[in-house]
């Protein structure tokens, strides 16, 4: 070989190696080496555990949020006294029972489909024919003594008279009588039948083993009412006789705040069994009456009851209260029941909801009783109005004209506190009702049949002023 020789040329895109680069070269050696690796496991480990504590918290939150209830509510102002023993002699609730039994086969589709004062006389004649077997039974319901209509025997929890569709028919019935008596010329014995259905109300108001009781009880005040207002705008009796009617016989049986009062207790008494079940020495609920289903998801019995349990005080602290004073937070808690929408709902979302759904009818009682005391006011003030004209010769130029010897102090629009307007000019009686707006009487189809204005005719001409 020439010693002289070229190495070979190479092009530039080649690449210029030494000889050694041919050579196969070590592998790199890796930083940190069997030390790191233990640390990566390490770190892997603890980010598994600290994910898996905090599931755990997670879960142990929501159980708690879901799962765990609150103590029973404190309901020692809310209990009423213990349930008698049932008595054998009490025969009420049985002669009420035939009375209904005898009601349910009214068949008022056979009647006009109109109030009873508007029916003609043979129809009415033919309706008490009829049906003397429920009027017979009203009487002699009538008729029991005192002790027989003792909210606390356990008679009264047996059966939910209250909620027996015949009280319509019944209701109806006596109104007839009435209508058929005032048309027959016995005033005085149709003002006492109408009367009837107010002292009846009065009884059932009494009674609150079920709030259905004192539904019915509102509604008898309510058909009282409207058969008086009609014979009192075309009553002939003396001063003397309609003083006695008022004072002595209708009086005595106004709705009373006292016992809408304590009839609260017992209606919390029954939601809080139908929610936890009885306690002990209470009866059981009578069979086919199906208690709530507590074990649905996001029910909370207890937590349930206390909203039952602030609720129903604040109704019992409240009931003789006028709109304008009463500051309970029972519409709150419902209005804030039916936002819903939630992204996460409540642990006693089922449970609010249930409560809801069962307060309303008892928050809008204190309406409804303040109602049935202004129709009851309305009928006393008509009364004292009817009386002023025979005396005075004249209608009363307002309510202030209406001393204590035509009606008494207490007879006040319980919306207002203060007497029941009279718009002389439409010849009106009213109150300023649930909407607490004085828009000088407004009437309507029957007598007093408006809440927001309950209004009476006081039946005779008015003279308007001659303008000038």
């Amino acid at each position: 070989m020439d010693h002289h020789e070229q190495p070979p040329r190479r092009e530039p895109h080649e690449r210029w190696l030494d000889e050694e680069d041919d050579l196969p070269q070590p592998p790199p050696m890796r930083r940190g080496g069997l030390n790191e690796r233990r640390s990566e496991t390490v770190r892997r480990s603890t980010q598994v555990m600290t994910f898996l504590l905090l599931g755990v918290l997670v879960l142990m939150v929501l159980a708690y949020t879901y799962l765990k209830d609150e103590p029973r509510p404190w309901e020692d102002d809310l209990k009423r006294s213990s349930m008698t023993e049932e008595s054998q002699d009490l025969s009420a609730p049985s002669r009420m029972k035939y009375m209904l039994m005898a009601g349910s086969k009214i068949r008022l589709i056979e009647y006009p489909n109109t109030p009873p004062w508007e029916w003609d006389t043979p129809s009415l004649a033919q309706a008490l024919d009829d049906n003397g077997m429920v009027l017979d039974n009203l009487r002699d319901l009538l008729e029991e003594k005192t002790e027989e209509w003792s909210p606390r025997n356990l008679l009264w929890m047996v059966e939910d008279f209250g909620a027996d569709s015949a009280w319509h028919a019944v209701m109806k019935l006596k109104q007839a009588e009435s209508a058929y008596l005032s048309r027959s010329g016995r005033e005085e014995a149709a003002f006492l039948a109408a009367m009837d259905l107010a002292r009846l109300g009065h009884l059932l108001e009494q009674l609150d083993a079920w709030p259905s009781f004192m539904d019915r009880s509102l509604d008898l005040h309510q058909a009282s009412a409207q058969s008086l207002a009609m014979l009192l705008r075309r009553t002939q009796l003396d001063a003397q006789t309609l003083r006695r009617l008022q004072e002595e016989v209708y009086r005595p049986w106004a709705p009373s705040a006292t016992a809408l009062r304590e009839a609260m207790s017992g209606f919390y008494g029954f939601e809080r069994k139908l929610l936890v079940g009885p306690e002990d020495g209470e009866p059981p609920l009578p069979e086919g009456y199906i208690p709530v289903r507590t074990d649905w998801l996001l029910f909370k019995p207890n937590a349930t009851l206390h909203l039952f349990a602030d609720s129903f005080r604040e109704l019992k602290s409240e009931s003789s209260a006028t709109v304008m004073a009463r500051q309970n937070q029972i519409g709150f808690r419902m209005r804030q029941r039916a936002k819903g929408g939630m992204l996460i709902p409540d642990g006693n979302a089922t449970g609010e909801e249930y409560f809801a759904t069962r307060i309303q009818p008892y928050f809008a009682l204190p309406d409804r009783h303040g109602l049935a005391r202004a129709q009851h006011a309305s009928i006393m003030t008509l009364f004292a109005v009817r009386r002023f004209l025979l005396v005075e010769a004249r209608v009363p130029k307002d309510a202030g004209e209406l001393t204590a010897a035509y009606l008494p102090e207490d007879v006040v629009d319980p919306f207002t506190g203060a007497r029941l307007r009279i718009n002389l000019a439409s010849g009106l009686i009213y109150s300023v009702g649930t909407d607490m707006r004085d828009d000088g009487g407004r009437v309507s189809p029957l007598p007093l049949d408006d809440p927001t204005e309950p209004t009476l005719e006081i039946g005779v001409s008015v003279a308007k002023p001659a303008s000038s």
